[in-house]
């Protein structure tokens, strides 16, 4: 690492409060006094106003939340549609969904809701950020299946909404799942309901088809038990390869030529792990003592065999409580594709890869201890499932304890696309096991 990448460090004070602390919201109703060494929980809203089907949190410390948009009433009336035609008081218009909003933003650190317009149906999409910070939402229900959403965040005081693209997907996206790739805030969006295709999103001049069959899809639904392959998990591994699991199978795709290049072992046990007998997954951290290569994922949950069907007359099988954990990638195949990133960023717009950036943390009468930094990519969430998470340990350079309690570190960035694609991360100070409050940082291409 060259010692002049330090003239362009990105700075910021991550404040790590080393005892337990409560943060103050208005009119916000607390539990009883802790016994302990035990947290409470703390109420901040009595109503959101719409349903949470979806959110995700956005790097201006928002979440933004949202619900089908069929779904009747809910807590926000508009005076006028999003078409511009007037809200009535009349009984036709008081049952009219489009009066209502069905999604909401929702400021964490003043603890307010505000009303967003959505336009059509998002029941059961799916979502990524790129990498300004731009929520992408795809697909849905009805007439929103084929859609394309993407809501630009803003600071508070801002009036951001959602705003929908004129081009359309190219298959109906009903239950299909997201994931940001490294190049070209690229994203690709695999399967849906009897949907056995992926597409990118943009989608590239070079592509000679809108979307791609992938076998696996045929393979991995089960039509008696309504699917079981709806919402496929997918998880980007660091050599670039996606890894997809479905109902109780997995691969490693490489989308760039359309190929599986493994395919792995089912999964243990009876059952599904997919929708609609939907497990829950996770890429374990990722961490820089490895050069990012080991990659890990371990799936939870998931319904008993012929759950669904039971379910059709009546019985209900209790769900399934085991999980599987394994290694995706083989760090002796040379498959690898990391490489080191000569560019240079400047620090106003974000971290470039392989550069080192220094952070600025305070530790209140205590020492440092097993200091780790910690990256973390938030995720869109849905029906526990959540797309593109996504954690990092980064490598520390330099640790310095300056006056007051002050300690400077001089951190590494990632070393390219495929290991954190670029965007918004929650940069993390965990000293002996106890993390600070998050501060995002930008990593990008040079």
């Amino acid at each position: 690492m060259e010692k002049k990448s330090l003239h362009f460090s990105f700075k910021f004070t991550a404040i790590a409060l080393l005892f337990l602390n409560c943060t103050k919201f208005g009119k916000a109703t607390r539990g009883p006094s802790p016994s302990l060494g035990k947290g409470t929980w703390q109420l901040l809203l009595n109503n959101t106003g719409v349903v949470a089907m979806h959110m995700a949190l956005t790097h201006y410390n928002t979440v933004i939340m949202f619900d089908q948009i069929e779904s009747g009433q809910s807590g926000f009336r508009f005076s006028h549609r999003h078409n511009g035609t007037r809200c009535r008081n009349t009984r036709e218009d008081l049952e009219d969904s489009s009066c209502y909003a069905h999604s909401v933003e929702y400021d964490v650190l003043r603890n307010k809701i505000r009303p967003l317009h959505i336009e059509t149906d998002t029941w059961c999409s799916s979502g990524s950020f790129l990498s300004n910070g731009t929520l992408i939402q795809t697909g849905g229900y009805g007439h929103g299946a084929r859609r394309i959403r993407y809501l630009e965040p803003c600071a508070h005081g801002h009036n951001c909404d959602w705003k929908q693209t004129k081009r359309l997907l190219s298959d109906d996206r009903w239950y299909a799942s997201n994931q940001i790739l490294p190049e070209h805030d690229q994203i690709i969006v695999v399967g849906g309901r009897r949907v056995f295709s992926y597409e990118f999103v943009p989608r590239l001049s070079s592509n000679r088809f809108k979307s791609y069959d992938l076998p696996f899809l045929h393979n991995t639904y089960d039509k008696n038990e309504g699917g079981n392959n709806f919402y496929p998990i997918i998880h980007l591994s660091s050599d670039g390869h996606l890894f997809i699991f479905a109902n109780r199978n997995s691969i490693l795709f490489n989308y760039k030529i359309n190929k599986v290049a493994k395919t792995f072992p089912r999964i243990p046990g009876n059952g599904s792990r997919s929708y609609p007998s939907t497990g829950s997954s996770v890429i374990l951290p990722l961490s820089h003592t490895d050069r990012f290569e080991r990659v890990e994922v371990m799936i939870c949950g998931g319904a008993s065999s012929d759950a669904y069907s039971a379910a059709q007359h009546g019985r209900f099988l209790p769900g399934l409580t085991s999980c599987g954990r394994m290694e995706i990638t083989d760090t002796h195949s040379g498959m690898y594709l990391i490489r080191p990133n000569s560019g240079y960023s400047n620090g106003n717009e974000g971290v470039g890869y392989g550069k080192e950036f220094s952070v600025h943390f305070l530790l209140r009468n205590t020492r440092p201890r097993n200091v780790v930094f910690t990256a973390y990519a938030p995720p869109f969430t849905t029906h526990s499932i959540s797309m593109n998470q996504r954690m990092l340990t980064l490598r520390c350079r330099n640790l310095v304890r300056a006056a007051n309690g002050l300690i400077n570190a001089q951190l590494e960035a990632p070393p390219n696309p495929n290991v954190a694609p670029s965007g918004y991360y929650m940069l993390t100070v965990v000293n002996d096991g106890i993390p600070s409050v998050s501060q995002w940082v930008r990593f990008i291409h040079a």
